[in-house]
This record gives structure tokens, C-alpha cells and sequence, in this order.
């Protein structure tokens, strides 16, 4: 075959026909067009020396992309030297037509080989070089009005431009190239659209697209218009790729489209569950078409669809699943990727301390803050997103330090600390660009608002000095009008739409619990002065605001509004003198020991002082002299973190022969042994049977008689547990609420966010009415 011959046939396999090859196919026929091309280099005239080696170029950049790194490297030096070598030639021969299509092919190298660098300084190095070889080569483009290479030469250019920009050292600098980018982009699509070249044009759709996400990403132009405008681009795009059949392609695109979605979700706060399910379903869509294609799916996609999984869960309130699965992959990619593993870890850590904060394990919670915080002492990550997330704990250390004061009834040092996470907040890690500003500024804002909220709840009067009547309806009505501006802060704080979702009805929660509270010391004030029917009214208004507040709230934060729902009622009955003096005082016992067992010692002696006052032993201000309370308003409105949402926590667990039954506030659901496996999958991954032996407690609850059986018959098994119990034929009358099914535990247990390990702690039986009222709902 002459050397025309050979010429003619490679360019009809570099520009057509390995379009719609797999890369196994690509790679086979490749090799054989290289190793043509080098036989037939010395027997080449001047002329065709210069097509042969820039061909040889062409077809290494080809093979550069289906290969390994390490040969990538090797193969996009290589075409670099062959082009330069035909560059040579055709100066010395003023071939121009040559010379716009070497130009063009060195660009295309050193910008494949950019993406392969090692430092920021090299690839901004060869980027700029691309550049200046693109423009070379469109000047003699358009000296020769050679339309087909002026398309590619601009598109060319837009791809350079626009990966310099993630590089900028300004924002100004930013915005300068993203739009010198959209237009060479523009230019290459108006000649594709004029010629009808459907690859151009694909190129070209999909990288507008991806510079309307820089807009949004780079300058945090984050607005309903701004990413529908991206999106409309996006499916756009999606749709030209999908008509045309590129695999490689499709799988490129769709990653950088579920970037686009991760990012705008999770750091943008726009509609993150909505958005990360998409980005999840986008890159498995890729993976699919890596696999069509016959190469393997990158490492970084990989990597990508575990973290969005794990970041998925999170914002599902799955906390401790998520965090497992962000600590295992930042184990993973410690050396392939030193920078997001530290990113993964942080993130794996802070969902470790939500779940600890929403279970209202608020000491556990800090000492994990404090190991976090000691871990991460020194790091030095160039993510963006690594600062502000410490920055944000530390601040949260402090709010949690608040929180642990106030439950402990020391509500100076809950202010003091508080104070001081505000002021923190004013140092809070905002030197950042973009939507991770909008991200930090999100964060900030709200804390400050957050924050501002706690400090006027502590502030309401508790004891007044001196402690006399007047002294005491005084202090209810502050109480009242500082409830009221706690939920004024909060309704501003909802208002400002910087929490969506669950976090919004956590908010709402404590809007509804703040007005309960204020409720709650107007009724206080009537019932000092003796107005027994307005107390009553303001009392049974305050019933029904912490009913809305428990529509959004689970676990302990659940758990102490039900028993201020139980107090007041019992207030209601000591109020009406309907109800025998006997069974006031032991409703008042009864929600004592309720409050006792959520920790709050203060609260259960106010609470025992009201049935001693009912029995006529103690007066108004004796109970307040006892108890160190005024009012039932002495714990935090507020939870702490303002990320949580939970369907993990909202849930009592039943058993019953083979399906399982989970019982809630909420109402019923059933799930299968296979399903409840995932809900439980903790409780199974029991490490320390010692441990598990010697801390188990049965607790049987029979009405109003509690029972704890010391000899518990448990049969162990290293990786699983079993329980057998008799169970006494009259508790089946009791659990109407599981429609007659005669068996129900409940398994509660501690776990390690950071060791990753669960101990089974206690096993409750009993009527569900009883184990709704006095359990943790946390599991």
C-alpha cells in the first residue's frame, strides 16, 4: 500500500470510525495505525512526513485516553515530541495548513497532560502554554478561513480558558476567563451549528453547560434562576450526547453534571436530598457507560458515588450509618487521595457527633468533638470545604458546653458559654469563594441567629430575690415576654429559609415549645395571683403548642415535652379539684420519676414539691425553695446541631414471631427480618460479649409496677445476639396499640461513633403505652 493509501485509511479511522468503538476495540485498531504510521515515517516524502508524525500525535493522544496513568503520561510526552517534530517541517515548508492542525494538536497534549500534573504550578504552566499554541493555530485558521479547524481551534481555546479559571488567583480573574471561556464556546458552536458538524456541537453544548455551573459555583450565584438556567443546559446537553452514542462522553458529562448537583445541594442548600439522589443516580449512569465503553469506571468516580451515598444517609438521618461509610472510604483513599480522605473523615466525624447530639448524649458528643478537634490540630488541607467545617465545631464544642450547663441547671455558665460561641462565630472560617462562601456564610448566619435564641432562653428568670409572691408573678410575667422573643428570634430565623427540610421542623419545634413556655408562666402568673380558670386556659393552650412540637421532635428532645405535656395536666387536675388528692399526687409522682430518668434532678423535685403541695405539706414558695425552680421552662429550647434530620431515632422496636413492628408516636410499621437488618444492623455487630453480659438489665413494666430481673436468660453468639424470655399472658391485654400481638422488647444500647462498636445496655418489656412514655427513643 503506497503512502497516500495508508494516510487516506488513518484518517478515516481517527475521525470516524473509533467514534463508535469501545475502548478494547479502540485500543486494538489504534495500535495497528500507530505501528503502520512509524513503518511507513522513512519511506515518506518531506510532505507527507509531516501528516505521518502529526497523525502518529493524533493517534497517541487517542491511546492516551484509554490507558493507565502511568502509560497516559508516557504516551502524551510522546505526541508532543511527534507533533513538535512535524511542526518543524511544516515551518520549514510554510505548509499552513499544517501548521493550524499541529498548533492545535500540541494545545490538545499539553492540555491532556495539565490534568496529570502534580503541582498547581505546573498545570497552570501547561495550560497557558495550550493556550498560546490554540491561538497560534486559530490566526492561521482564520488567515485561511478554514471553518472546520476554526470551530475546533475555539472550542479548543474555551476548554483552556475555562480550566485556568478553577486556577484564578482572583475572583475578578475568575469571572474574566469563565467569560472569555463561554465565548470562544459560543463561537466554535455558531460555525459547528453553520457547518452541521454533530461532534462540535455536542463539545460545545456540554461545555456551556459546564461554565454556566462555574457561575454558579465559582461566585456562589446560587438563585432559583440561576440553576435552572444550568440545568436546562445540562439536559440540553444530555440529550445531544445521547442522540450522538459517545460513551466516553456520556460518562465524562454525567460526572461533571452530578458534581454540579452534590454541589448545589449540599453546599448550596438547595433541596440537598433531592439533589444528591440525582447526583447518585447520574453517576451510576456513568459507571454504566465507563462499563459499555470496555474501560474500567475511574477511581474517582468510584470514590465520588461512596462519598455521595454516605452524604446521603446524613441528610436521610441515618448519622451513624453515614458516618461509617465516610470513615471507611477516607480509610480507603488515604494515599490515593490524602486531601478528601481528610475531608471524609471530618464529614464521617460530625455525623458521628450529630448522632450522638439528636440522641441527647451531649457529654458523649463533646469528648468526641474534643478527639476530633485534637486529630484535625494541625491539618493543613487545600480542600475548601475542610476549614469552615472545623471552624463550625468549634463553635459547636461551645454550644454543646452550654447545653451540658443548662441540663445541669447552672444557666450563668450556660450564657457564658454561649456568649462565647457567639463570639466565635465573628471568627468563623469564611475566606473562601463561591458556594463554599455561601456554605460558611449559611453556617455562620445561622449559629449567630441559633445561638441568640439559646442565650434569651437561659436568661429567663428562674428563683426571683427576694423570694416573695410578688416576687414570683414578676418573675413569670419576664418569663412570658422573653419566651415570646425566643420564638420571634426563631420565626426569623425559619423565615430566613437558611435550614430547609427537617432542620425547618426542628425549628418549628422550638418556635412551638418557646410559645408553649410563654404559655406556660402567664398561666404560672394567674395561678400565683389565684385566677384558677385563666391558669387552666393558659395551661391547656400550652398543651396543645408542645402537641406541635412533638410532631417534629424524637428521642430525649421528645421525651422531656412529653413530660412537661404530663405535668401540666397534672397542674390541670390539681387546679380543677376534680380529681381525688390521691391520684393528683401520684400523677405528680409519676411524672417525677419521668423527669428523673431524662436527668433533669431539678425538675423531678419540683414536680414531687407539687404532690407534697397537694397534699398540703409545702406552699407556693416552698416548692421553688426546694426545687431551684420557678417554672418547668428550665431546659433548652433548642437542639444543638442544625443539620439533623432522623428516620432512625423516631422508632421503638417490637418483635413478634417473624416480622418485627416498629412502634412510634407516629403510628405502626411493619418490616421483615431481611428489611429490619438494616435498621438494626448495628445492634448485630456485637464485639464485647463480656461487656454485653455484665451490663444487660431486663426491665419489665406491669402498669405501674416496675420489676428489673437480675437473671436475664440471654444466649449469646459472637456476631449476633437472641433473647429468650417468658412473658407474662396478662401483659396481652395491655398492648392494644399492637393490635393484640402478645410480644415486645425494646433493645437499648451505647454506641462508639469513632470505634464504631455497639453494647446492648438494656431490654425493656412491657405495655407500648408505658414504654412510650418512659424510654429513650434513641436506639
Amino acid at each position: 500500500m503506497d503512502i497516500e493509501s495508508i494516510i487516506g485509511e488513518v484518517e478515516a479511522i481517527l475521525f470516524k470510525k473509533i467514534l463508535s468503538m469501545t475502548a478494547k476495540q479502540r485500543r486494538e485498531i489504534l495500535g495497528r495505525v500507530k505501528e503502520k504510521l512509524i513503518e511507513a515515517l522513512p519511506k515518506a516524502a518531506k510532505k507527507q512526513k509531516i501528516v505521518i508524525l502529526y497523525y502518529i500525535g493524533l493517534t497517541k493522544i487517542e491511546l492516551a485516553r484509554i490507558s493507565s496513568a502511568e502509560e497516559r503520561r508516557k504516551l502524551l510526552e510522546e505526541s508532543l515530541e511527534h507533533f513538535r517534530k512535524a511542526l518543524r517541517v511544516a515551518e520549514q515548508l510554510n505548509d499552513l495548513t499544517m501548521i493550524e492542525k499541529i498548533e492545535h494538536g500540541i494545545g490538545i497534549s499539553l492540555r491532556e497532560l495539565a490534568s496529570m500534573a502534580r503541582s498547581a504550578e505546573e498545570r497552570r504552566k501547561l495550560l497557558e502554554e495550550s493556550l498560546d499554541h490554540e491561538k497560534a493555530a486559530l490566526k492561521v485558521a482564520e488567515q485561511l478561513n478554514d471553518l472546520s479547524m476554526i470551530e475546533k481551534i475555539e472550542h479548543g481555546i474555551g476548554v483552556s480558558l475555562w480550566k485556568l479559571a478553577s486556577m484564578a488567583r482572583s475572583a475578578e480573574e475568575r469571572r474574566r476567563l469563565l467569560e472569555e471561556s463561554l465565548e470562544h464556546f459560543r463561537r466554535s458552536l455558531g460555525v459547528a451549528l453553520e457547518l452541521g458538524d454533530i461532534l462540535v456541537l455536542v463539545y460545545c453544548t456540554s461545555n456551556i453547560s459546564l461554565v454556566y455551573k462555574g457561575f454558579v459555583v465559582e461566585f456562589g450565584e446560587v438563585s432559583d434562576e440561576s440553576i435552572s438556567g444550568v440545568l436546562s443546559h445540562f439536559n440540553n446537553s444530555l440529550q445531544y450526547l445521547r442522540r450522538f452514542g459517545r460513551y466516553d462522553l456520556l460518562a465524562s458529562f454525567l460526572v461533571s453534571f452530578s458534581e454540579f448537583l452534590y454541589t448545589v445541594g449540599d453546599f448550596g442548600g438547595v433541596d440537598p436530598l433531592r439533589n444528591i439522589r440525582s447526583a447518585i443516580e447520574h453517576l451510576e449512569e456513568a459507571e454504566g457507560y465507563y462499563r459499555k465503553w470496555g474501560v474500567s469506571v475511574p477511581l474517582y468516580v468510584v470514590v465520588r458515588l461512596g462519598f455521595y451515598r454516605g452524604v446521603l444517609r446524613e441528610y436521610e438521618g441515618y448519622f451513624e450509618e453515614a458516618s461509617s461509610i465516610l470513615i471507611d472510604l477516607a480509610d480507603k483513599i488515604r494515599d490515593e487521595d490524602p486531601d478528601f480522605s481528610v475531608f471524609c473523615r471530618l464529614r464521617g466525624y460530625l455525623d458521628a457527633i450529630r448522632g450522638l447530639l439528636i440522641a441527647g448524649r451531649l457529654k458523649e458528643a463533646r469528648d468526641v468533638i474534643d478527639r476530633v478537634l485534637g486529630e484535625f490540630s494541625d491539618v493543613s488541607v487545600a480542600r475548601e470545604y475542610v476549614l469552615p467545617i472545623l471552624s463550625y465545631i468549634r463553635v459547636i464544642r461551645d454550644v454543646v458546653g452550654g447545653d451540658i450547663l443548662y441540663m445541669d441547671y447552672d444557666l450563668d455558665g450556660a450564657v457564658e458559654a454561649y456568649e462565647r460561641a457567639y463570639n466565635n462565630t465573628g471568627r468563623m472560617e469564611v475566606s473562601l469563594y463561591g458556594i463554599y462562601r455561601v456554605m460558611a456564610e449559611r453556617l455562620r448566619d445561622f449559629l449567630r441567629v441559633f445561638i441568640r435564641a439559646k442565650i434569651l432562653s437561659a436568661r429567663v428568670p428562674r428563683v426571683p430575690s427576694p423570694l416573695d409572691l410578688d416576687g414570683v408573678y414578676r418573675a413569670h410575667i419576664e418569663g412570658k415576654r422573653l419566651w415570646e422573643n425566643v420564638a420571634s428570634v426563631v420565626d426569623d430565623l425559619i423565615g430566613r429559609r437558611i435550614v430547609h427540610g427537617f432542620e425547618e421542623r426542628l425549628l418549628l419545634a422550638a418556635k412551638y415549645k418557646a410559645l408553649a413556655f410563654s404559655y406556660v408562666r402567664l398561666g404560672d402568673a394567674y395561678r400565683v395571683r389565684g385566677d384558677k380558670s385563666l391558669a387552666i386556659k393558659e395551661y391547656s393552650s400550652a398543651i396543645e403548642l408542645f402537641r406541635r412540637a412533638l410532631e417534629h421532635l424524637m428521642g430525649v428532645l421528645a421525651d422531656i415535652v412529653g413530660c412537661h405535656i404530663r405535668f401540666l395536666e397534672a397542674l390541670i387536675a390539681l387546679l380543677r379539684g376534680d380529681e381525688p388528692v390521691d391520684r393528683v399526687v401520684k400523677m405528680f409522682n409519676d411524672v417525677a420519676d419521668c423527669y428523673e430518668g431524662l436527668g433533669l434532678s431539678k425538675h423531678a423535685l419540683f414536680s414531687r414539691g407539687f404532690a407534697r403541695f397537694a397534699r398540703g405539706e409545702l406552699s407556693e414558695l416552698d416548692i421553688i425553695s426546694v426545687s431551684g425552680l420557678a417554672s418547668i421552662d428550665s431546659d433548652p429550647v433548642l437542639p444543638t446541631l442544625d443539620a439533623i434530620s432522623t428516620e432512625s431515632n423516631k422508632y421503638v422496636l417490637y418483635s413478634y414471631q417473624d416480622y418485627f413492628v416498629l412502634v412510634s408516636l407516629r403510628g405502626i410499621e411493619r418490616l421483615s427480618v431481611r428489611e429490619l437488618q438494616g435498621v438494626l444492623g448495628k445492634c448485630t455487630r456485637l464485639v464485647d460479649v463480656n461487656k454485653f453480659a455484665s451490663n444487660v438489665l431486663l426491665i419489665v413494666y406491669k402498669w405501674d409496677v416496675i420489676e428489673v430481673v437480675d437473671n436475664l436468660p440471654v444466649k449469646i453468639k459472637l456476631d449476633s445476639f437472641v433473647i429468650e424470655l417468658d412473658f407474662d399472658p396478662d401483659l396481652r391485654v395491655h398492648i392494644n396499640k399492637l393490635r393484640g400481638l402478645p410480644k415486645n422488647f425494646v433493645v437499648i444500647g451505647n454506641y462508639d461513633p469513632l470505634d464504631r462498636k455497639f453494647y446492648v445496655m438494656q431490654i425493656l418489656i412491657g405495655p407500648v403505652d408505658r414504654l412510650e412514655m418512659m424510654m429513650p427513643r434513641g436506639l
